[in-house]
């Protein structure tokens, strides 16, 4: 796909779509051209009508799951990355969508303006706004003009309305409409006018693509993963930053003048003090010595806004800690009258003293000397804190403090002694919680490799984003999005996002509760990240009087972590960071007696509760290290080791080794020892080694089988798969992987991941590797390794060269064993010989399985005939009396011998495959349906208005005699178990009895007024054969299908 975009003139520019088939040299096709202009339109103030009016016209409604099964019976199959529309709503010629971003793709959610998964769901429901019969529907064909004004987030309303035609008219080919996609409050997000959708059916876009043989064919396809590129080795350690960063402090210090901040520090505090004493005392407190006050009778008694009760009783605390009030109780005496100061004056000395602190100081007397006013509700703090809007002192606050200056350069320091401890090749995936003015954002960003960097800068709203994106435009690796941590990322557009280092600096005590904020940080890490945490760990008089008049900073309702103040001491905060689910913690400076602040290093634990671990290891120490690994970060392991052949355990001592994790709950079983298997020089030597691998496996399966609760498995081989040029299988270890797809299909519950490590590596690196999988959280179970890279398989379109679809290889055929015996059933090749005069030779493509060729490979039944009764596949040749078939036609078939490469086929058991149904549920039609039909019309003579009983109707002859006899108008009576009886309820059955009891009998005559019914499909035996009998009307038809007690001509005499 390429995508040229031309500038033009006046901020205009030109783009052209265009494709070409992978792997093919045929000529670039062009699917869409139009013009971009970027801030060309004005948000529409209101749609004209709410959400609400909208739904209350469109009284029919159906679910998501309605929608795409609608959807899906006129042959639409969406994916799902695909299905996002979550409920809709229409009458003739309006519709409305609820739309949300599908899950699997919603970690991508930050990556574009509009998704297109999203975007694609808002129209995905056109056709129900139009009253159609059948299976046609309208498809999107072109488009006049899109506006967007605004990002959607992961949910958004679609509104679609048609321009149709007049009441009487038929419906056109071609219908116009407009959609609008809202927000929860009905504003426009994005309006996509003059769209034109064109009227079809699933057999008319299948006859446009023409789809042939060329298009059939896919391969496995190791692709680099693109989402994990590298496997993440949990290398980087706490301690080890500490280790080197902090004896850098010094120099920082001395670097940026912090030895004067520290002179300021206690005068900028006893101004702040004097400030909060002469701001009470404006307001009418006279400070009598002996005097008893409380904080909530001094705010009554000074008329102080119930907004600043709070930090009217921590400012009691400040004046105590000045020497002016004493604690008594739950109220305060006045042992001494502050002085009076010069406050004017000893602000401006400390200006003139303290250049470096400028932003600090008059943040502390612009906001001091309007305390009284602020308190009274007479003066906003935030005009104080941002005159006039301008973020200007703030930033100079957050980036040329000498303390910012020092933290903001400790943080990039860190940063850089993090990348330091992984590979050179590893990509790093960087966050920054409430990013704000980007004071440390500055100081991280040029120390980042931008190559293999990416950094997502976050904050609650769009203002600093904007800024942001405009300061920070050289390193096109950031990546700007709204993150509210608050709230679950999840629903951000975070889902599935895990990254390596998160930076919150001085934002996450603004949070109403820290316990939840800090879950939704650690949910953001991948196992063994890492949390750089700024904060103060104490309180400070000039922030108190600054920041601390804002409702931000009392927001918190963690009472039990932070009973009266927003601020926790560094001990807390590894308290609350180990109850989320940190392992490790560290902080700088270490010695941390003149700072109020520290930058905590939190490491995220690999896992989220300590689990228990069967690990069945090698002898080369693979398994063991990563037990060690697992160990570390608390985990519990059984270790076993590989048996010999003649040692293989069985089922019942794996259960007692799963036992053995207790009260933990047994995380997962980790199978490595395919990694010892010799390699084979015969199938002899291959043989009694495959009871270590498979044989095993077969037995762990078993036992795992009994657990109550499921438990992950990893299957490891090393080699067994060519996943990059050159590689050569293993065969010893291949059988694994054959297994495991077995084990997939028929124990989905234990999510098996199929882990092929890298032979070139050593031990220790493929233990690092393992223990990196084992902490992996996505869901990824084709995984392998290869210098150093996490692949994951794919299946990829194997475009042929000409010569290549009909590939001349030998014929085979499925042949089973004489003494039943499914292990001995071989592939052999079988000649092809020609088609007779009435023949088709077919080409199988998938074949189907019946109870009939179970009991032939057991050898249950004398049948001369080859396995596989009927199939579908194309038609390679044809008899000379055959004209209604060519080679090239996708068929299906009655054949005996289906289970092989090719077969010879009656031409009159041949029937053109139906265009909508793929090849595997073609070939489940033959049997089933030429039974049914030859049974019920050539047989029974079935009528329009005919009563007919079908029994074991769930089964597959059973349902397509349904189905035929409610085509030809037949009323259906129908036996069944009751656990299928809602089955036949959907197939629009009106009368089910039990198949289990005899009392269908005398239940169906009640129904017919003791009429019966005219046709009997009978499979069941003994007494049901006499009851069916008995419920025949006269000159009724009764027709076996059964293999025991079918009646004799005299028994119905």
């Amino acid at each position: 796909v390429q995508l040229v975009v031309t500038p033009e003139r006046d901020g205009v520019a030109r783009f052209e779509l265009f494709s070409q088939p992978e792997m093919d040299e045929a000529a670039w096709q062009m699917h869409a051209t139009g013009l971009l202009r970027a801030n060309g339109a004005q948000r529409p103030e209101t749609t004209g009508t709410t959400l609400a009016e909208v739904q209350a016209r469109c009284t029919n409604t159906r679910s998501g799951a309605e929608h795409y099964a609608w959807l899906h019976e006129r042959g639409f199959h969406f994916g799902a990355a695909m299905q996002g529309v979550t409920q809709v709503w229409w009458r003739e010629g309006e519709a409305l969508g609820r739309i949300r971003l599908p899950q699997a793709v919603a970690s991508e959610g930050n990556l574009f303006q509009v998704h297109p998964s999203l975007l694609d769901a808002c129209l995905q429901f056109f056709g129900t706004a139009v009253n159609l019969s059948g299976t046609d529907t309208y498809l999107p064909m072109s488009l006049g003009d899109v506006q967007v004004y605004g990002r959607p987030g992961e949910q958004v309303w679609s509104h679609i309305t048609l321009h149709m035609p007049d009441n009487d008219a038929a419906m056109p080919d071609t219908l116009n409409g407009d959609v609008r996609l809202l927000n929860d409050e009905g504003q426009v997000i994005a309006a996509l006018t003059g769209l034109a959708f064109r009227r079809t059916s699933q057999e008319a876009l299948l006859s446009a693509l023409g789809i042939g043989f060329a298009d059939w064919y896919y391969e496995l396809a190791w692709k680099p993963d693109a989402s994990n590129q590298v496997f993440a080795e949990n290398s980087v350690s706490a301690a080890a930053i500490t280790e080197q960063v902090d004896p850098q402090l010094g120099a920082l210090s001395d670097k940026h003048g912090l030895r004067a901040y520290h002179e300021l520090f206690p005068q900028l505090e006893a101004l702040s003090a004097a400030y909060v004493a002469a701001a009470l005392q404006q307001l009418g407190w006279q400070f009598t010595v002996g005097e008893r006050v409380t904080a909530v009778s001094l705010q009554q008694q000074l008329g102080v806004v119930p907004r600043y009760g709070r930090l009217l009783a921590h400012f009691l605390g400040m004046l105590s800690a000045a020497g002016w009030l004493q604690q008594d109780g739950d109220g305060w005496l006045v042992t001494a009258v502050p002085p009076v100061v010069d406050l004017a004056g000893q602000w401006q000395a400390l200006q003139q003293a303290y250049p470096a602190s400028q932003a600090q100081i008059i943040l502390t007397g612009k906001c001091g000397q309007e305390l009284a006013r602020v308190l009274a509700g007479k003066q906003d703090p935030l005009a104080l804190l941002f005159p006039g809007g301008s973020v200007e002192i703030a930033e100079q606050l957050y980036r040329e403090s000498p303390q910012a200056r020092v933290f903001n350069e400790m943080v990039a320091q860190s940063v850089q002694a993090a990348l330091a401890q992984l590979p050179a090749e590893r990509p790093l995936r960087m966050l920054e919680i409430g990013g704000g003015t980007g004071g440390t954002t500055s100081s991280v960003l040029p120390v980042l490799p931008a190559q293999r960097t990416q950094y997502v800068f976050t904050d609650i709203g769009p203002l600093f984003l904007s800024r942001a994106e405009e300061r920070f435009a050289q390193y096109d690796f950031v990546q700007y999005q709204v993150l509210d941590i608050e709230r679950d990322p999840a629903a951000q557009g975070f889902a599935g996002q895990q990254f390596d280092l998160i930076l919150a600096v001085n934002v996450l005590h603004a949070t109403v509760d820290l316990t939840q904020t800090l879950a939704h940080t650690r949910q953001l890490l991948a196992p063994g990240g890492m949390l750089l945490l700024v904060e103060g760990t104490g309180p400070e008089n000039w922030v108190d009087i600054t920041f601390g008049l804002t409702d931000g900073w009392w927001r918190f309702t963690d009472t039990a972590t932070r009973p009266d103040y927003p601020l926790i001491a560094q001990a807390t905060w590894y308290d609350l960071l180990r109850q989320a689910g940190f392992a490790t913690m560290a902080a700088l400076p270490v010695a941390n007696g003149r700072f109020r602040q520290a930058l905590i290093l939190a490491q995220a634990a690999a896992f989220a509760q300590a689990g228990h671990w069967l690990i069945l290891h090698d002898s080369a120490g693979i398994g063991q290290a990563a037990a060690a690994q697992l160990a570390a970060q608390g985990e519990s392991c059984t270790l076993i080791p590989a048996p010999t052949p003649q040692t293989v355990p069985d089922a019942e001592q794996f259960k007692q080794w799963l036992a053995e994790a207790g009260e933990r709950p047994l995380r997962g079983v980790v199978h490595l020892w395919n990694l010892d298997l010799p390699a084979p020089v015969g199938t002899e030597s291959l043989e009694p080694w495959q009871r270590v691998g498979t044989g095993s496996i077969v037995s762990l399966i078993q036992a795992l089988g009994t657990l109550p609760e499921p438990a992950k498995l990893w299957l490891v081989t090393r080699g067994a798969q060519p996943v990059v040029a050159g590689d050569v299988p293993v065969v010893a270890q291949a059988p694994t992987w054959g297994l495991s797809k077995v084990i997939h299909l028929e124990h989905p519950e234990l999510a098996a991941v199929r882990l092929d490590l890298d032979p070139q590596q050593d031990a220790a690196t493929q233990a690092a590797i393992l223990f990196a999988e084992l902490a992996q959280t996505d869901a990824e179970t084709y995984v392998a390794a290869r210098h150093g890279q996490r692949y994951v398989a794919r299946l990829s379109r194997c475009l042929l060269k000409p010569g290549e679809a009909q590939p001349e290889a030998p014929a085979v055929r499925l042949q089973k064993s004489p003494d039943g015996v499914l292990d001995k059933m071989t592939l052999a090749a079988v000649e092809r010989p020609l088609p007779g005069p009435d023949q088709v030779e077919i080409r199988v493509l998938a074949a189907g399985l019946n109870f009939r060729d179970v009991m032939n490979a057991l050898a249950m039944r004398d049948d001369p005939d080859p396995l596989g009764g009927e199939c579908s596949g194309v038609v390679t040749a044809v008899g000379a009396n055959v004209t209604h078939f060519a080679v090239g036609d996708a068929v299906l078939a009655l054949a005996a011998g289906s289970f092989g490469s090719y077969v010879l086929a009656d031409a009159a058991f041949v029937a053109p495959k139906p265009a909508h149904l793929s090849f595997a549920e073609a070939a489940t039609f033959p049997t089933a349906f030429f039974t049914a039909y030859y049974s019920l019309h050539t047989l029974g003579k079935l009528q329009a208005g005919d009563r007919v009983l079908i029994q074991a109707a769930s089964g597959g002859v059973g349902m397509a005699a349904v189905q035929l006899a409610q085509l030809a108008g037949a009323e259906v009576f129908a036996t069944a178990s009751q656990p299928k009886w809602e089955k036949l309820r959907q197939m629009g059955v009106p009368h089910i009895f039990n198949s289990r009891t005899l009392d269908f009998a005398d239940e169906i005559m009640t129904v017919t007024g003791g009429a019966g019914v005219d046709v009997v499909l009978n499979s069941l035996a003994g007494e049901f054969v006499a009851k069916s009998v008995a419920v025949l009307a006269q000159n009724g038809r009764f027709l076996e299908i059964g293999k025991r007690d079918v009646w004799t001509p005299a028994q119905f005499a």
